[in-house]
């Protein structure tokens, strides 16, 4: 059943990347931050309306509709060789090989400090149990003043498996199992962008590196489900798309979702994101000026 399991999880975040790269021309590892994010999104407000399990299925019917559209459209456009290359990237295989791992590597494994205890494991059991976000009066994990994010995408891994075995039994290694995968997905794009200039051989290695990152600032950033090491690495994202920054739509829309998902996973990452967008809009406000000095001195 966890084959089933994993089969799925792949194949909802990876909708991002397909979708992307059929219309928007875009790169897998390019997208899937922001797939991540917006089905925190989804899940987000279907528990603000106290429909969290029905957010599950609004989730997997936007997935089977998502990849209906872009198998019609490559019907009909016949366009196959070059969203091939945007979907089977070099990034594309290492996050599956890393996804594969993900899932073997953490089988057996239970929530270990006292933290996760009280307040970031038990409060996705309580999820699990009410089917409602746990700021419920029913609840009964510490952690109802945190932010929900990574307690949303691990309750819909939970669920999933849910719907797959047909019993409500909560497997704690699936906390690890999601809160990894969503980790990593932040830090495709980075790898996405090295491998450009660097030689093929040379992959492996710079691939090793940008996994392990986490890491080097965390020790136990792979040994855990408490937000700190993910934050690093949310933030360590949005920076990525400052330095980057192009002046595309999808870029500002990619900021704006990570931007929302950091506040939705802890409250002291609104100062960050306060001088974050203060450096995006600054930026803006200087390039803008600079074109318009460059068109005066032409003129």
């Amino acid at each position: 059943m966890e084959i089933i399991v994993m089969i799925i999880m792949f194949l909802v975040i990876s909708s991002g990347g397909v979708l992307g790269a059929v219309f928007l021309q875009k790169k897998y590892e390019e997208t899937l931050p922001l797939m991540q994010c917006i089905l925190i999104m989804i899940l987000f407000w279907g528990g603000m309306a106290n429909l969290l399990k029905e957010s599950v299925w609004i989730v997997c019917s936007l997935t089977i509709m998502g990849y209906g559209i872009c198998i019609f459209w490559i019907i009909k456009n016949k366009s196959i060789d070059r969203i091939k290359k945007n979907i089977f990237t070099n990034c594309f295989w290492v996050f599956l090989i890393v996804y594969l791992l993900i899932w073997v590597c953490n089988i057996g494994m239970v929530p270990h400090y006292y933290d996760e205890y009280t307040c970031w494991g038990t409060r996705v059991k309580d999820m699990c149990r009410l089917d409602m976000m746990y700021t419920s009066e029913h609840a009964r994990s510490w952690g109802q003043p945190y932010p929900p994010a990574t307690a949303l995408i691990q309750y819909f891994y939970e669920k999933i498996q849910y719907m797959i075995v047909g019993e409500n039994k909560f497997v704690e290694w699936y906390l690890f199992v999601a809160y990894q995968v969503f980790m990593v997905s932040f830090l495709m794009p980075l790898l996405g962008r090295v491998q450009l200039k660097r030689k093929k051989y040379d992959f492996i290695f710079i691939a090793v590196f940008v996994l392990t990152l986490p890491m080097i600032f965390y020790t136990y950033a792979y040994d855990t489900i408490m937000v700190d090491p993910l934050l690093g690495v949310m933030l360590g994202y949005c920076f990525f798309l400052l330095v980057n920054k192009k002046g595309t739509l999808f870029e500002l829309v990619a900021f704006t979702f990570c931007q929302i998902t950091l506040a939705l996973t802890k409250d002291v990452v609104v100062f960050f994101n306060f001088m974050m967008w203060l450096y995006w809009i600054i930026d803006d406000i200087a390039k803008r000026s600079h074109e318009q000095k460059k068109s005066f001195r032409k003129n």
